[in-house]
Parts: C-alpha cells; structure tokens; sequence
C-alpha cells in the first residue's frame, strides 16, 4: 500500500514538471515535434512571420475565439496575429493553432503581409508540403530576401520588410516593399528610393512616411491598423497611387499624390498641403471623411459612397456624386449627381455649381463618365482583404493609372451586366499620337487568372505573367486586343465575356508604344470578385462524367466548388440509353467525394452516383441526365440541367514517346491523382517513373494534367536510347483512373520522334492570317497550344514579336500552325509586299528545367530548335 502511494506521487511529480514544461517552454509547444516528424505548427509560423514585420500589439478579440484561452501558450502570439490581421477564422471560431503547417499555410499569411493572393506567393507550383523550422527558414528567406532594421541597409534583389524606424538612401527595390508593424509611431524616410512592386504601409505614425529626394513609389497600399498615418511626399518624389485599406486608421496626406483611393469604412483621410490630381471614395468606404486645407487641391473626387464628406477650406474642382447621403462643403466645386441620386447636403455660403448628368454610371463603380446601363471606372476600386483559403481568394485589388500619355479620366471601363459584356474607352491628350507617329495601345482583359499581374512585355505578347531577360512567365487571359490611334478622340474596344465557374474579379492592362516610348508599367483597372460576378455570368461547370469498368457507378466532375449542403438527393439524376431515360436505372446512393482545396487537381468537386444495377450493353451511348434545381456552389449558382455522355478509361500507357537524342521522354497514364493521393507532395513523394527499369530523379521529370489523365514529362542527360517506360507507386500504393478502376498494366514501349521543322510560311491576305507547314511526317505534338509571342517576324529590316497563342492541328496539307487575324492585329500586313519569320523561343528550354508548356514541341516533350527566317509567301 506504502509503495502504491509513492508511485502515485512520482506519477504525480512527472504529470505537474510535463504540464509546468509546457507553459515554461513555449518554443517547443509551438513547434510541437515528434521525434519522427520535426514540422512546425501554425502558431510557430505566426511566431516567426511576426518576428518578421516586427508585431508586438496584441489584441482583446482573440478572448472570442474557442481554440484559444488566455491560459494557452499560444495565446500571446495569436493575439498579436489577430490584431495584425494575419489569420482568419474557420467556420467553427477557430484558429487550429497547434495545427501542422503547410507552404499553402505560410503562403496565406504572407499574402495578408503582401496584400496579393495565396497563388501569387507560392507561385506556379502549388504543391501543399508540411515544414520543419528549416525549410520554414528557407521559405521566409525566398519570400522576402531583405528584412531592415538599420539605416542605408545593403539590398539583395527581391522583396523588402523594414521592421524599425529607419532612412534608406539611393535603393531601387525590385519588388515590394512593406514597411513593418515595427516601425509602431516612429518614422521611416525613404530618399531617391524606386520601388517597383507594392509600397504596404503597416507601421508608423503621424510622422510617419516621408517620401523625398527622387522616389518613386508607384502604388502605396496602407494598412496601418495602430495608429494614424501620415505619407508626406517631398521635392521631386512621385506617388503615383494611395489604396487606403479596410481596417486602416486615419490617414493624413501632405505633398503631391497621382490618386488616392479609399476603400475602408469609416476613415478620415486629410489633406494638408497636398495636390491629388484623382480622388476615389469606394462604395465600401461608407461614412468616409475627406477635409482639404487651404492649401491643398483635389482637381477631381468621385463618391460611390453613401455618407462621404468632403470639407475644409481646399480647392476641389470637379466632384462626381454617384450615392446618397453625401455631403459637400467646399466652395466652388463642380458637382454632377448620377441620375436618382439625392444631391450632396451644402452649407449656405457654398457657391458649387449643381447639376444632374445621366451621362454618368448608372452603377456604384463609377470613377467617370460611362454609358448608362453599366458601371465605370478611371482608377477606382471597390474591394479590400484577402483570403487564406488560396482557392477562393479575395484579393485586394487596386486600380493604377501610370501613364500620362492617356487623358484625364482615361481608359474608362464600362461593365454592361445585361448583354455581359465590357467596354474599354482609350483617349489620349492633345499631341500625343499623329498619323506621322501613331500610338499602340495593347490590352489585356482577365475575368479568371486574377491572381497574376502583368508586366508591360507580358501584355506585348498577349499574356499575363512577368516577362523579362530572366523570366517568360506564360498565364493565360481570356481576351487581348490592339489598337492604333492617331488623335485625341475617343476609341473603344468592346469584349463580350464567356460563362465562368466563379470569377474571382476583373482586371484589364493597357500599354502605350509611341514615338519609341513604351510604358513604363501598364496601366491596371480592376474590379473586385462581386462586380466581376455581377457581369460574368457563372455557372455550376461540369467537367466530365465517367463511368468505371463494372458499368455500376458514376463520377460526375466539376469545376464549381459546392455548397455541400445542396448534394442531398439523389432523384435528379437518370440514366438516358440512346437518349431515353431508363426507367428500371435509378441512383441508389450519392457521395460527395472530393472538395475544395489540395484536393481539386484539375477538378474542384466530384460527385460519386452507384447505380443500382450495373448497365448491360457497352456499345450504346448511355448519358447522365440532370434536371434539378437543388445542388448549387458557394455562393448560390445552380448546376444546371445538362446530358453528359459517360465515358470509360482505358488501361496502361499511351502515347509514350522519346526524342532522338534519347534525352525527353513523354507519355500519358490514365492516373486520377486525388483517386490515388491526397496531396500533391504524395504524388511526388510516392510516384516512381523509370526508365529502361531506371528510377528517373523527381527533379528530372514533371506533370500535367488533363481530361482524366495525367501528362509526364521527363528530361534526363543522362538517357541515350531508352526503350522502355514505367509508372508506379514507389511504397506500392493502388493506383485509380477517373473512374475508380485499379490500374494494372503501366508500362509501354518508347516510340522515336521524328524531328522536323517549319517547311514553308504562307500569308493569307484575304484572311489575314499566316499558316506555317511543318515538315512532313514529323511527330509534333498535336494539339497542342503554345504562345505566339515566341514567333519573330522581320518587316523591312525591323522585328517584330506575334501576340497570343496558336496550335498545332491537321490539314489537307499536313499538319500545320495557323497564326490567326488576332494575333497580327499589331502588324497591319494589308501594304506589306514582303516579310520574313522564325521560331525564336524567348528563354530555352535548358533555362526552364521542365517548365515546356509554352514551347513549341515534339511529341516526345523535346522543344523544338529555333529557326532561322524563311520568307513567307503572300497570297
């Protein structure tokens, strides 16, 4: 009995110095590690991000939340990550501190930090992989190379944190620059500073933010959440743009500013000495106060907002009144009122004209005149945060006006919801553009890769992405167009939009050629997720249907994210033989399998219907029939009645392919990853290809996906003649098709390219467009689209780069790319009696590792030599 009492105490003593170990030694209760799996937490990731931009305040709301307590040894660093806004809650009013972290994770908080998406900090590959404090280390180095907290710092290439009151003299800043939570109320001077990205603004006071010397700021986004904020330009120092962000505090501004912007409800932004040639109150900026001293000047405001005022002894020349409950006192002023809009209250002695313009938008989008029926904007914006889920992000878009060569108010867009289209109006100032030097506008519009910019060489080529000596990154958008202009009158570019899965906003680039001068930067006018989808229409997509080898049940794939509280009944959906229903056929259950996240893949949802019985003829046409109203997305678009017909996977390899050189090998393999894994590091982790029986290095080969099947690529050195390939799980895991098959046979025998080139270039004037034949009988990949804007074409002794993109397909004359009217919109061939073009690929293959997709290319993956210029015959 003695004895069972003192082993009752030890068990005790351990139990109380484990639970005192835990409160003492918040490090590894943070990390929280096994001895088998060392990965970081949320919470140490928050420790450490927050280390970083130097937050310190902490915040009352985080007693709310249910995962953690005042008690918890998280407490202080989620506290102080709520207050800087880096986290979210989930649904259920929690933060999983203790959580493993992931890259997609880390991603989130730093696209707060950035105000920019999840995907555009994890760039193109999205692959979700836990962290150790190591390859945390690594991660935050890569993101944000230069962390500042001295005076005249040394700065490495890249993004920018200065975490304490500092001067930074003579720096150009490749990227962005944030200026720190640390800095608190104390002063960060930036002299002959150029920042290329992004200046965010989350620490400093009323002093806070000089700008002087030759600075260069172009877009200034402020999120200073501690205090009130002060950004005083000097000298000759430009500000281009000031995004004024939901959860800000006041905001004075002294100097000369391009636009300001103000997004945030309830905000106070003064002007003090100040000349802002652009002021834009957004129609979330609800109750927003603007007050000029005597000695600054607004030359144009518009107000979307219900309840802005603007006050104070300033100038203002022209202000555009498109909501109720406005208010106006300075003298003076302009003011035109929307139509069915309640002028602005004014005191007595204010001596504004009034007047009522149905020439301005009918919408609160407005930041100029429009058409009515639709909604504009010159450099407004109407949306703030961001989201940490990356597959449905809010990003904070900002609209930027950069080039002075376009007139004051110019380019306006008009978004026209009932004919779903949007209008781009361009008009340039007096002498700028004349018949002897014309000017080139080139545009972008994206409704659905709104996750990535666009440099000024991107939107040349027709394509999103950063394009520069180092990079061609390669995005695709939905539209681009061209043109020239030769006065200052009005031109518009009108693009009908597509049906979308959900648009996550609306962006449009611009870009001047004129008189050897190219812009700078384009100039961006974006609209967020809710305007976007006001005009876009969206709808539930189906992607595929298949149906698996035992002919019992049904995978119905979208592209939608579901509302999973819809996916209840099953009695919608019959089978259709030869387009008749069968009647003895019924879906006896229904699943929803995979959703949002690491596992959407090329899909985002997948509905699993059992039949119950399995059909019987295999050579008819059976189709999935819909004809509900029930099942919806997220956000409330209904999956529409359709007929799908189901379609079967075939076993084994297809397709399997290497180069002569024996160094590219390429095949396709009815692998249906989320089937199979969970994540995408599994897929990397676990997949094996081997060559000749040779495990290929994971470095060495990549994939893509399609309808139902997955791409690989391989680029070893190291091959010669390889003749055989093979896939399979390394730890012996099952693989499945789309259809829920096992897969047995994964092995085929390689079939040599033969490599070729383009044989012959014709124009086809009446068409306008230009067909290039290639060499008969080589093995090109068919199909298969790439960009244009690695074709060359040489007019009278200049070069000359095509825009969009092209493919490879069949013709009576062999296989042939087709370049088409679109793409040589730039040129104006219609008086050019000859001309000459190559293949010149901007960045090769080598520099891209296994990075093709854009590249013209054999069957085998190898990327096709560029070519000299042949001439092009003119038809």
């Amino acid at each position: 009995m003695e004895m069972n009492n003192k082993l009752k105490k030890i068990v005790a003593l351990c139990l109380a110095f484990a639970m005192v170990a835990t409160v003492v030694l918040p490090e590894s209760a943070y990390a929280k590690t096994k001895k088998t799996a060392n990965y970081v937490t949320r919470a140490y990731v928050l420790q450490q991000v927050e280390k970083l931009i130097g937050a310190t305040q902490t915040s009352d709301d985080v007693i709310q939340i249910k995962d953690v307590k005042k008690s918890s040894p998280y407490y202080k660093t989620m506290s102080i990550a709520v207050n800087a806004g880096l986290v979210k809650l989930d649904s259920n009013q929690k933060l999983h501190p203790t959580k493993k972290a992931t890259n997609k994770y880390v991603a989130s908080v730093l696209a707060k930090i950035s105000e920019t998406s999840t995907k555009n900090v994890l760039g193109k590959k999205t692959a979700a992989t836990k962290l150790t404090k190591k390859s945390l280390k690594t991660f935050l180095n890569q993101k944000f190379p230069n962390v500042v907290s001295k005076s005249d710092a040394k700065l490495k290439k890249g993004n920018v944190i200065i975490n304490k009151p500092v001067t930074l003299n003579d720096a150009k800043i490749t990227g962005d620059l944030v200026i720190g939570d640390g800095v608190a109320d104390k002063e960060v001077v930036l002299n002959n500073v150029t920042v290329t990205g992004k200046t965010i603004v989350r620490g400093g006071g009323e002093n806070s933010i000089i700008i002087t010397g030759t600075s260069d700021i172009s877009d200034m986004v402020i999120r200073q959440v501690n205090n009130k904020v002060s950004i005083k330009v000097k000298g000759d120092a430009k500000v281009r743009m000031v995004y004024i962000n939901d959860g800000s505090n006041d905001v004075n501004i002294v100097g000369t500013v391009g636009i300001v912007n103000i997004v945030g409800e309830n905000l106070k932004v003064t002007l003090t000495d100040a000349v802002v040639n652009t002021l834009i109150v957004a129609d979330t900026a609800k109750n927003a106060v603007v007050e000029a001293d005597k000695n600054s000047s607004i030359k144009e405001a518009t107000l979307n907002a219900a309840g802005t005022k603007i006050q104070g002894e300033g100038k203002v020349e022209a202000i555009n009144v498109n909501a109720n409950d406005t208010v106006v006192t300075v003298k003076d002023a302009k003011i035109n009122v929307k139509d069915n809009v309640t002028p602005p209250k004014t005191n007595a002695d204010n001596n504004s004209q009034t007047t009522t313009d149905t020439n301005i938008s009918n919408d609160n989008n407005s930041g100029g005149g429009s058409s009515s029926g639709g909604s504009s904007t010159s450099g407004g914006s109407t949306s703030g945060g961001s989201s940490e889920n990356p597959s449905t992000p809010d990003v904070p878009k900002v609209n930027y006006v950069t080039d002075s060569r376009f007139a004051d108010g110019y380019p306006k867009v008009v978004t026209d919801k009932e004919n779903q289209k949007i209008t781009i109006t361009y008009k340039l100032k007096d002498g700028v553009a004349s018949e002897e030097k014309p000017a080139k506008i080139y545009n972008l519009v994206t409704d659905y890769n709104t996750n990535w910019d666009a440099t000024t060489e991107a939107v040349l080529h027709g394509h999103l992405g950063v394009v520069n000596e180092q990079t061609h990154e390669t995005v695709s958008t939905e539209y681009y167009d061209f043109l020239k202009i030769t006065d200052a009158k009005e031109y518009a570019v009108e693009y009908k939009l597509m049906d979308h899965v959900i648009s996550d906003g609306l962006t449009t680039y611009s870009v001047i050629d004129c008189d050897g001068k190219v812009s700078d930067t384009p100039t961006k006018i974006a609209f967020d997720r809710d305007t976007a989808t006001s005009v876009v229409k969206n709808t539930v997509y189906v992607s595929d249907v298949y149906i698996n080898k035992a002919k019992d049940t049904v995978y119905l794939y979208l592209r939608s994210e579901l509302d999973q509280t819809t996916v209840t009944s099953a009695s919608a959906f019959t089978i259709k033989k030869n387009g008749q229903t069968l009647e003895d056929i019924r879906i006896s259950k229904m699943e929803l399998m995979s959703k949002t996240g690491e596992k959407s893949g090329p899909y985002v949802a997948c509905i699993k219907l059992s039949l119950n019985k399995a059909l019987d003829d295999s050579t008819v046409n059976y189709t999935l029939h819909y004809a509900g109203t029930e099942i919806t997305d997220t956000v409330g678009n209904p999956l529409e009645t359709f007929d799908r017909s189901l379609m079967t996977v075939s076993d084994g390899i297809k397709n399997a392919y290497t180069s002569q050189d024996g160094q590219y090998v390429s095949f396709e393999v009815p692998v249906y990853q989320w089937m199979s894994y969970t994540t995408y590091q599994e897929i990397q982790d676990d997949l094996g290809v081997y060559v000749d029986g040779k495990q290929i290095d994971q470095k060495n080969w990549s994939y893509t996906w399609s309808v139902g099947e997955m791409n690989i690529q391989v680029h070893d050195t190291s091959l010669t003649n390889p003749k055989t390939v093979e896939l399979k799980s390394v730890s012996g895991k099952t693989l499945y098709t789309a259809a829920g098959d096992k897969l047995n046979n994964l092995s085929a025998n390689l079939e040599k390219d033969s490599e070729g080139s383009i044989s012959s270039a014709v124009f086809d004037k009446k068409n306008n467009k230009i067909v290039l034949t290639l060499t008969e009988n080589s093995s090109f990949e068919k199909n298969f689209g790439f960009y244009d804007c690695n074709f060359m074409v040489k007019i009278a002794g200049k070069e000359y780069r095509l825009r969009g993109n092209s493919y490879v397909r069949p013709s009576n004359a062999g296989y042939i790319i087709e370049i088409d009217k679109d793409n040589l919109k730039h040129l104006d061939l219609s008086e050019v009696s000859e001309f000459s073009i190559k293949y010149a690929p901007i960045i090769s293959a080598d520099e891209r590792t296994n990075d093709w997709n854009d590249l013209f290319a054999y069957n085998s993956g190898k990327p096709v030599d560029a070519t000299d210029y042949i001439p092009v015959t003119i038809q």
